[in-house]
């Protein structure tokens, strides 16, 4: 680590080094108290000896780069305003950064003040300056120990004339780092200036004005579903419903009524239609406990990329990066599981459900099938492309948004299309360049279910048949991962992943597809519980011949009446039932701590890095799997109450929307950041529970807008299956 030497040097670097890096954003209203301090000192030309010292070391040096380049319109401007502008010149420095007081905890960033450069627009710009920076006193030559360069970046606010091209007055000035232990790599800096975004462009327009025509039918059918509740004109031949009217003597009767197609249509974009659909909490059966675990693997992703944005305008990133060893921070560093959660209960309920359809009809329509997945995924999903390209540009404009997210809206302008066939995790080929990054789960969610009748068909055909697909695609996820992260020498610990493995393991299917394997076999176990569930009951009944008919009614009373309380229930010894979510819990526990090396101090090796990627995704699956499925089967006690909580069953049906509108949120909360953050656990819980609220507020809106009258629709237009 390196410090600076004298009081002296940090002030000229302030001076020279801090005025080439910038990046831009909004103006704010009011002026820095510091610079109207300075600018009152300058007008009354009470100059301290320091600043007139440091104005003359700038002059000086400003004077060679002219000798040396006449044609250079920034040296030359700079040396205009050291002359006879030294009010805006101060101010040009006041709102640049200034080199990092705190290295030791790892601030190598100085955004300087974003909102104060753009308030001098269109005599500045604001631009960011990256280089890399070695210890002097770290040998290149020594191999045991090379030296490691770390990557600064600075803010600077710039006269207009100064852009990209004019690097040499800042690599100079940077050369004399030197004198402070750095090194600089002239090779490795670049500089990005970009001009304060217009209020409203084109494409924000556009957005606005589809926005506010889908909201306007949104509340015209909620206004006319007000005024006429049951469509005003009742219709033969149309959709039966019944209605409950109160008679005279106070009764409630059920009378069936008729409501045309084009009322049902409408109705199905009313609020007040939808709403309670969405806030109801009832559940059947033990299949609620299915939305606990998505509403916590949801929460669990959010806090997740809580972290990983924060780091972004985090300034102390050593004492951060210091809790990755920590054993409670395992939660963070394995958060990937809770993806895999995530695709266990799709790879579940696509089986499950699919597999009682052909037990009853023996058939399944295909067309149906493939056509129903894609159109309750697809709308929402290009709405949140359609806000990424519109909406959210017309927010980041922060000057941490510049060099890392505002692209996103380029390339889904680009590749849009490669989202909605479901392949933007294969091309692009890099997660950078993709549209809506965190959508590579849809990409390989849709093409696990594409191929997902090949296991749940062939098992109706023949259980054999389907367990050994089952257990050649384990295999064959498990080796695609361990060869792939073999060749690449990836390690264990997600978080701090090097190269490629997130295109190469994180994002692939193939690499993927364990998770969702697992919860296919899960259905399988369940239906065949089930069967023989059900066989040994009928076997019983037909043993009561020797009971009498009283008895025998009550007993199957008694029957009919648990069967409509849970259908899916199948009675457990509380030990079986205890040990095995004991047991599954073990190895979820053993995948998310089990990366905790602190104590011995030993880091895995190559071998151990490898098994670990290959199979933990199929070993946590199997763990979640023992628990979900003694609460499925009605044995889970307690861990069954939790997650069949009622508010569980609501939040449930917002978890899409909030898994895509989430980075949304984290992107306007961090990368619009105008300052420094110190890192603390406290905050990032604060400031998780609030992204996670705004996330699931914001899945509701989208929710009444597009998701529910979807639904609705394709109930009214299509056949049921």
């Amino acid at each position: 680590m390196f410090l600076l030497h004298s009081h002296r040097f940090s002030l000229l670097l302030l001076l020279v080094v801090l005025a080439p890096l910038v990046l831009c954003a909004p103006p704010r209203a009011d002026n820095g108290l510091a610079s109207r301090l300075m600018q009152s000192s300058i007008k009354s030309n009470r100059l301290t000896a320091e600043q007139k010292k440091l104005t003359s070391t700038f002059e000086e040096l400003l004077s060679e780069h002219v000798a040396q380049n006449t044609s250079s319109a920034c040296v030359k401007e700079y040396l205009f305003l050291l002359r006879n502008n030294t009010a805006l010149l101060f101010r040009l420095f006041d709102s640049s950064g200034v080199f990092p007081l705190d290295v030791l905890e790892g601030n190598f960033q100085s955004p300087g003040s974003f909102p104060e450069c753009n308030e001098l627009y269109p005599l500045t710009h604001y631009c960011k300056l990256s280089f890399s920076l070695t210890s002097k006193n770290q040998s290149q030559d020594d191999e045991e120990d090379p030296a490691k360069p770390i990557t600064a970046t600075f803010g600077l606010c710039l006269p207009a004339q100064c852009g990209e091209g004019d690097l040499d007055l800042v690599l100079s000035v940077l050369e004399r780092l030197q004198l402070s232990g750095m090194i600089v790599d002239r090779n490795s800096t670049s500089v990005v200036c970009i001009p304060p975004k217009p209020e409203l462009d084109r494409d924000g327009i556009a957005g606005i004005v589809v926005l506010s025509v889908m909201g306007l039918v949104v509340l015209l059918c909620t206004a006319f579903h007000y005024c006429y509740p049951n469509g005003g004109v009742i219709v033969a031949s149309s959709i039966p419903e019944r209605l409950s009217l109160t008679l005279l003597n106070g009764t409630q009767k059920n009378v069936p009524m008729t409501y045309s197609k084009l009322f049902l249509a409408v109705r199905s974009f009313s609020i007040l239609y939808n709403l309670p659909r969405l806030l109801d909490s009832g559940g059947r059966g033990q299949m609620t406990s299915l939305n606990g675990a998505r509403v916590v693997s949801i929460c669990w992703v959010i806090l997740c990329h809580t972290f990983i944005w924060s780091q972004v305008a985090t300034v102390d990133l050593l004492r951060a990066l210091k809790r990755i060893s920590t054993f409670s921070f395992q939660v963070i560093s394995n958060g990937w599981s809770s993806v895999d959660s995530f695709f266990f209960l799709s790879g579940f309920l696509v089986a499950f459900l699919s597999i009682k359809e052909l037990k009853k009809k023996g058939k399944i329509p295909w067309f149906l099938f493939y056509f129903h997945r894609i159109w309750r995924l697809t709308p929402v999903y290009m709405f949140v492309v359609f806000l990424t390209i519109t909406v959210e540009p017309q927010w980041l404009m922060g000057p941490n948004s510049v060099a890392t997210f505002m692209n996103e809206a380029e390339s889904c302008k680009k590749y849009w299309w490669t989202n909605l066939l479901y392949i933007n995790n294969f091309y692009p080929s890099s997660e950078v360049a993709s549209c809506v990054r965190v959508s590579w789960y849809l990409a390989n969610d849709m093409q696990m279910f594409v191929v997902s009748p090949l296991f749940f068909f062939s098992f109706y055909k023949s259980k054999i048949l389907g367990w050994i697909l089952i257990v050649l695609g384990l295999v064959a996820s498990a080796l695609s991962s361990a060869l792939i992260s073999s060749h690449n020498n990836y390690i264990g610990n997600m978080i701090v992943q090097t190269g490629h493995f997130y295109d190469d393991v994180y994002e692939k299917p193939y690499t993927r597809m364990g998770a969702y394997l697992m919860g296919i076999a899960m259905a399988f176990v369940y239906h065949q519980l089930l069967d023989h569930h059900h066989h040994s009951s009928s076997v019983n009944n037909n043993n009561q011949n020797d009971i009498e008919e009283e008895d025998a009614r009550e007993r199957e009373a008694d029957i009919i009446q648990h069967k409509k309380e849970n259908e899916y229930a199948v009675p457990v010894s509380k030990y079986i039932s205890y040990g095995l979510m004991l047991f599954g819990g073990f190895w979820m526990c053993l995948i998310i701590f089990g990366t905790y090396t602190e104590p011995t101090g030993v880091e895995w090796n190559a071998a151990q890095n490898v098994l670990y990627i290959a199979f933990s995704r199929i070993v946590w699956s199997f763990g979640l799997g023992c628990v979900l499925l003694m609460c499925l089967t009605g044995n889970g006690g307690w861990v069954n109450a939790v997650l069949s909580h009622p508010a569980f069953n609501v939040l449930s049906k917002l978890t899409f929307g909030a898994y895509l509108l989430h980075p949304f949120v984290l992107n306007v909360l961090f990368m619009d950041y105008p300052g420094r953050i110190l890192y603390d656990e406290f905050m990032i819980i604060t400031l998780f529970l609030g992204v996670a609220c705004i996330s699931f507020g914001a899945s509701l809106v989208v929710s009444l807008l597009i998701e529910m009258p979807i639904v609705n629709l394709e109930k009214l237009f299509l056949p049921s299956h």
